[in-house]
């Protein structure tokens, strides 16, 4: 037969199982949202990273381009050799 403090001890175990079961459940979704929070940060970070590069890296390229072509001009406006 079990006694009243017997009983007690297994109320207050049940509930202490149920409240970590309830907290560690909490625990979880809330790393679970943050990691993807974090996952779809660092993507974006990574798509920002990789199409600014591009855009730079083809915008340098334009220009480089145009100011050689400016120059090539110039130089055969005014009868210069070119650089080759």
């Amino acid at each position: 037969m079990k006694t009243k403090k017997d009983k007690t001890q297994l109320y207050d175990s049940q509930f202490h199982l149920q409240l970590y079961s309830r907290l560690s459940s909490q625990l979880q979704n809330q790393l679970s949202s943050q990691t993807s929070s974090q996952l779809r940060s660092q993507l974006h970070l990574q798509l920002y990273s990789q199409i600014s590069s591009q855009f730079f890296s083809q915008l340098f390229s334009q220009l480089r381009s145009q100011i050689y072509d400016h120059f090539q001009k110039e130089l055969k406006e005014r009868n210069i050799n070119a650089i080759p």
